[in-house]
Formats: structure tokens, sequence, C-alpha cells
């Protein structure tokens, strides 16, 4: 009879946790998939003493820039582990490790060596790459030190080989990396400029700059970088606007770039042998593209949706075994800036709440794991304001949904379908359902004042939801809202009714982008 009970006891103990371990993985609780491991922040610069790291709060990723390169009479300097910015900047890491999150290190050096004011390439012979390759490949050793460097210090760290991601040159198809380039081939001395708006109209996604950046640059350091480690992670270097057709053709014309590895000069050929012969796509973690979503809301030209732009990134990926597909820049300087005087800024918490609806979205049609799928936001932090930034944004719709797993539903409304977006969640942990409506672009208007929304999916019924308990929220240029309203259910419809009718979007006076987060409570079990 003791053996029975004791067979009991362990059959009941065991059941307990067959239970608990099913309870954790439909309510997202021991799951990947909550939806804030899908997103992160980026420092937006160097860390120092004055400015260090400052992670986002709740989110999985943090962007960290390296160290600036110092070029003197055109000779990089040894890297010097004592400055104070690499201090910060390793102590900002080892923070972000400590807590089990990923870093992405963006090693902030090709946009330096082609930039049109550094003049480093052209040394005294605009062509001296082309004519010398021993001279260039011992400049460009001197970068791989630089580099290595860092990468070794970093690798020591308690899991960092596991959760650091280097990133190598950023937004390198812009239109200085492209003037810079075409007066580089074309034998002229890059002379400095000014301010980079003098750049704009100059080259950009340039196709000359593939090759250029593969072997001075990619090349050199990423066989550096597997030569002291081979299990480094290593993404591709951003590129900008990649929501555009010609922006995503250079994309794909990047990764099939085949690398050749003449500048890679060890003395053995072993550091050759890691890359030559190769395609970029081989030797990256990620597809890495900015401002893919956001980019579009802003654009009044032909362009594909931002769904058809990430399927399009997606299967290109799938087919070249590319593990994943990482925006490691979203939002940006013109929607996370603080509002001004030219109708710009302001729109952080908007932007952030659009964002979070699209990625969570996007990830769950396609079965995808924050491995799979990341953004990181740009410019999270810049506003001052107490309600329009990205940060509130991001720390308000966390504190409404909580860290859940959120399952798409299928939302069809009376809204026009031309101008208005929406998505629609089940949580399945506390069971609520979020719905977020906006404009789908930035010179569209929606008035709401009574629609209608069914949603059907995952066996909800709505008729075991309170009406009388929703609550709409507004993320706004002009601060975060909760108007007042009256909601029903008939059948598997919401019909909402706002007391002050409102306007998401254009309001006559600026194009805007303004966030509707519905939020609904389950009735008790």
């Amino acid at each position: 009879m003791k053996t029975n009970k004791s067979f009991l006891v362990v059959a009941a103990f065991s059941l307990f946790v067959l239970l608990f371990s099913l309870f954790q993985n439909f309510t997202g609780t021991g799951s990947d998939f909550i939806w804030t491991n899908y997103f992160g922040g980026d420092n937006g610069g160097p860390v120092s003493a004055d400015t260090p790291a400052t992670p986002l709060t709740g989110t999985r990723t943090f962007r960290i820039s390296s160290p600036s390169l110092i070029i003197t009479n055109q000779t990089i300097q040894p890297f010097d582990d004592s400055d104070p910015s690499w201090i910060a900047t390793k102590t900002g890491i080892q923070n972000e490790l400590s807590q089990g999150h990923d870093v992405v290190y963006l090693i902030r050096n090709f946009g330096q060596l082609f930039d049109n004011s550094m003049q480093y390439l052209t040394v005294t012979d605009p062509n001296s790459c082309q004519k010398n390759h021993a001279k260039c490949a011992a400049a460009f050793s001197s970068l791989q030190a630089w580099t290595i460097k860092q990468a070794q210090e970093l690798l020591l760290l308690p899991g960092a080989i596991d959760h650091i991601y280097f990133e190598i040159g950023n937004e390198i198809n812009s239109p200085c990396t492209g003037l810079a380039v075409e007066d580089y081939l074309n034998g002229e001395s890059t002379q400095p400029t000014g301010p980079n708006l003098i750049c704009v109209g100059h080259g950009p996604h340039d196709p000359n700059i593939i090759p250029l950046y593969a072997e001075s640059v990619f090349a050199p350091e990423v066989a550096a970088l597997l030569n002291n480690n081979p299990n480094t992670h290593i993404i591709m270097p951003s590129v900008a606007a990649t929501y555009r057709t010609d922006v995503a053709a250079w994309v794909e014309a990047l990764l099939d770039y085949q690398i050749q590895g003449d500048l890679i000069q060890d003395g053995t050929g072993k550091m050759q042998s890691l890359v030559q012969g190769k395609k970029i796509s081989e030797l990256v973690f990620a597809l890495n593209h900015h401002y893919t979503v956001t980019g579009i809301a802003h654009t009044s030209k032909e362009v594909v949706s931002w769904e058809t732009s990430l399927d399009t990134y997606l299967a290109d990926i799938q087919t070249k075994g590319i593990p994943g597909l990482w925006a490691t820049e979203e939002l940006g300087a013109r929607d996370g800036s603080p509002q001004g005087a030219n109708n710009q800024g302001g729109e952080g918490a908007a932007t952030v709440a659009r964002l979070i609806s699209q990625y969570s979205y996007f990830a769950d049609k396609n079965n995808l794991n924050p491995t799979q799928l990341r953004a990181l936001f740009w410019g999270w932090n810049l506003d001052p304001a107490p309600t329009t930034s990205g940060l509130f944004g991001f720390t308000k719709i966390l504190k409404i949904i909580g860290p859940e797993y959120l399952k798409n539903l299928t939302a069809q409304s009376n809204l026009d379908s031309d101008v208005s977006e929406i998505h629609a969640f089940h949580a399945q942990g506390s069971r609520k359902i979020f719905i977020f409506i906006f404009p789908q672009n930035l010179w569209s208007t929606l008035d709401m004042s009574q629609w209608r929304i069914t949603l059907k999916g995952d066996g909800i019924d709505l008729q075991k939801f309170n009406p009388h308990t929703s609550t709409i929220n507004i993320f706004s240029v002009n601060g975060f809202s909760q108007p007042s309203s009256q909601v029903s259910i008939t059948n598997s419809d919401l019909n909402f009714q706002l007391q002050t009718p409102i306007s998401l979007g254009n309001d006559g006076q600026r194009s805007k982008q303004d966030v509707m987060l519905i939020e609904l409570d389950p009735l008790p079990l």
C-alpha cells in the first residue's frame, strides 16, 4: 500500500509538472514568443562616461556602437583599451549580457574610411589600393587589429559568444558613401565638404560600393573575427531605405557577392581561406535592414507595402539559408525627435505602437521566433516630452499588454480598407483581446465616431468578453489619451461609439501618425 501511495504521489507530481509546463507554453510565460523579445533599443551613437548605454527596459536586444576610429596622418591609431569611451561601452555590454540579453555591436569604421571628409584611402595617390595591394593590405591589417582587439576583450565576457552579434558597417549604401566611392574610383582626391547634406543626390545605392566594401572592410574583418573564434556571430552591414524595390535589388547583390579576399594577407593564407570564394550570405547570421516598415508610411512614391517588402526579404533569407531578418533601426529621428516647427517629430510613441502591432502580426503570421525576426528602435530616447516619446510608447504598451504571447486574430471592419490598417491579437495568458487601428500612411485620415469590427480565429467567442470594461488608448503627437466610449457585442461583432468623435492621422494642419489601441477584457471563468 505504501508503494501505491508513493506511486500516486510521483504520478500526481509528474502530472502537475506536465500541466504547469503546458500552462507555461499556453500563456507564453515559458515561451520564446513573448512579443517584447522581438524588439530592442539602439543607443544612437558611441558610449562614453557622459552618455552611458541606457537599454530599453523590457526588451531583449540592445545595439551599441563601437568607439570611433582615430586616424592621424592617414594612419589608424592602435586601439586603446584604456579609453574611457571603450570602458563605458564594455560596461554597457557587460550589463546587457548579465541579464541574458543580446547585443548588436556596430563596428563604425566603413563610413569613416570612405567618408568624403576622411581622405584615408587616397593617401597621396587616389588609386593607391588599385595600384598597390600590398600597401592597402597593410592598411587594412591595422583595421583588422583595431577590430579584433575589441572582439577579443568582448568575447571573454560571460555569455558573450552566444549573445554578441557583430555588425560591420552602418547604412553602407548611403549617399555620402556613394560619393566617396565615386571619387575614389574616378581617381579624384576626396575633399572635406562639410555637412552630410551636401552628399544628397550623389550615388546612393551605388553598385560600386559592394565590391569595395566587401573586399576592403567586410572580408578582412570577418576573417579576423572567425580566426579568433569560429563561432562568432556576424550580421549583414545595415542598408538604408530598404522599403524601396531598387534597394531590395541592391541588398540581393550584396548578399550574392562572392569574396575574392585579395587584401587579406596574414602570411599563412589561413585567414584568407575562411572567407575566400564565399558569398556574403554564407557568412552572416541575419539580413540587416533599416526602416522597411517605418519608411513606407512616410513615402508618397509608388512602393510595395511593408508586408510585401518583409515577405520578399523573408523568402530571400530562407532561400539563402540566413537565419535572421533583423531591422537594427526602425522608428528613426524624424518620428522620434521632439516635435519641431517643421511639423516633424513628436511621434515616437505612435510610431512605436504601430511598429509593435506590425512586427507582432508578421511574426505570428510566419511563425517566426525572436531569433528569426527583430526590430530595434533608433531614436526611442530622443524626445523629452512625457507622453510622445518612443520610450513612453513602448513602456505604456508593455504596461497595457504585459509580457504576453500574442496570437493573430482576423479583423474586418466597416472602416475604409484603403486607408485603415488593423491588427488584432489574443493574449494567451491574460486572454485579453488587443486591437490596433491606424491610417496606412501619414497623409490619410480616419474619422472615428462609430465603427464595427468583426473578429474571428483562435476559438474566440466574443460572448465571453466584457464590453463594459473595454478601454481605448490613443497614441498621438498631441499626447496620450483615453476617450470615453460605448462598446457592445453582437455575435462576432464589436460595435464602438465615441462620445466625442476623433480623427486619426492627417488633421489638416500636419501629416502625422496616430494609433488607437483597444483592450477588451474576458469575463471571469
